[in-house]
């Protein structure tokens, strides 16, 4: 199972992604360009005092989002770094944003201002798009980065950006804190004025919104201000189960055209079940194979740990994930047929074997990056990245003071 956290792109393959960028070949950057009036009132500001060992600050980080009627979303971005250190180079020059199967990114655009007043600029035309993902032998998400060049220490950059969306859940999460301090992060909402939407902050103390209607349309902003860099120290969680975060989530009116509002735990179990309820039945060869595996065992256990076994080691792992394919699992029959699939293809097969031998079994939706759920998270479709499976048991006793088989 794989999901693009709001477009929110920290993966392993970014750093792989940077190195195709580096031996990329593109066209150069423009020379001499108008600046826009936001970056380059920026470049005029003095900057407050960090310590020396600050590799690059950012002065602004901006999102904004426009939720249509209809449940359509348009987010854009804006952001300005400063480079303080060499080391600060790399941090400032990529910009990157990705489209799927519901999110089309329209417009990127960068700047560079150099302490010798020297100007440069590249847009749409200068992106890269790959579908570089080691784990995954077909994803059709493609990451569209753009690459600055020409940065330099001393360096200003900006960026903006701006794409439509589709959304299969009616929220979006704004990671205002990351590696890099943050002098001012800000993020507005418009929507109708009927819909109700609620802003829920994660790792940070909460900001008060404010919020204004006129007509028919509703609008929420928020400033942060003065956000200290997230500290880099040996063996810790991944950024986003620390860093600060504005989780906001949307309640329409009605039932829209795109997006839907989870209310609830159970809500999102339901359009899960939705989902791949029907990708679960056995068929003939299905029960064929459960025969076979499971002959001559009467032990109910041991009738568990063989079928969870041929799932484990018989079917290998290979993700193929197209349009909905990041949260729909394939048919428990072609999985088993061409003997592959991905988490939530290998839990599906293994739940269509269990029905066959008379179990129930059930979806486990987690995120295996440690720290990153808490008891407390809010409902969100954001904060899953894996399926395991459950097994129900008449006998609870039969994995006592063992490892349960999932």
């Amino acid at each position: 199972m794989r999901r693009i956290k709001g477009q929110s792109i920290t993966s392993p393959w970014l750093g792989i992604l940077f190195l195709v960028l580096l031996f990329a070949s593109g066209p150069e950057a423009r020379a001499g360009v108008k600046i826009p009036s936001w970056l380059q009132e920026l470049s005029s500001k003095p900057l407050p005092s960090f310590p020396p060992e600050t590799e690059a600050v950012c002065l602004i980080n901006n999102r904004s989002l426009t939720c249509r009627p209809d449940g359509t979303m348009i987010r854009s971005g804006r952001q300005a770094i400063k480079v303080l250190r060499p080391d600060g180079i790399d941090k400032a020059r990529l910009l990157v944003r990705a489209n799927t199967f519901n999110t089309k990114v329209r417009q990127m655009k960068g700047w560079v201002i150099n302490s010798d007043d020297s100007t440069r600029s590249e847009d749409m035309k200068d992106v890269v798009t790959t579908s570089l993902s080691p784990d995954t032998l077909y994803w059709d998400v493609k990451l569209v980065a753009l690459l600055l060049s020409e940065v330099m220490k001393d360096s200003l950059v900006g960026f903006e950006w701006e794409e439509e969306i589709k959304p299969i859940s009616l929220e979006d999460d704004f990671f205002f804190q990351d590696y890099l301090p943050v002098l001012e992060a800000n993020y507005s909402l418009n929507c109708p004025a009927g819909f109700e939407p609620s802003l829920l902050w994660i790792n940070s103390r909460p900001v008060e919104p404010v919020q204004t209607i006129t007509g028919a349309e509703k609008k929420i902003s928020v400033a942060i201000k003065d956000i200290p860099a997230v500290k880099d120290e040996p063996l810790m969680p991944p950024s986003q189960a620390v860093s600060g975060h504005l989780l906001v989530r949307i309640k329409p009116a009605a039932n829209l055209k795109f997006g839907r509002f989870f209310s609830s735990w159970r809500d999102i179990g339901l359009w899960y079940e939705e989902l791949s309820g029907e990708r679960r039945q056995p068929d003939k060869t299905i029960e064929a194979k459960v025969q076979e595996l499971t002959s001559g065992i009467d032990n109910v256990r041991n009738r568990l740990e063989r079928l969870a076994e041929f799932v484990q080691k018989e079917i290998r792992y290979v993700s193929i994930q197209i349009g909905l394919g990041g949260y729909q699992p394939h048919p428990a029959p072609g999985i088993l047929a061409n003997r592959y699939g991905d988490c939530k293809d290998k839990a599906t097969l293994l739940a269509a074997m269990l029905k066959s031998a008379g179990f129930d079994s059930f979806y486990i939706i987690i995120n295996i990056d440690p720290y990153s759920v808490s008891p407390a998270a809010p409902v969100s479709l954001f904060l899953f990245n894996h399926a395991i499976l459950a097994i129900k048991l008449a006998d609870s006793s039969l994995f006592e003071n063992s490892e349960a088989v999932i």
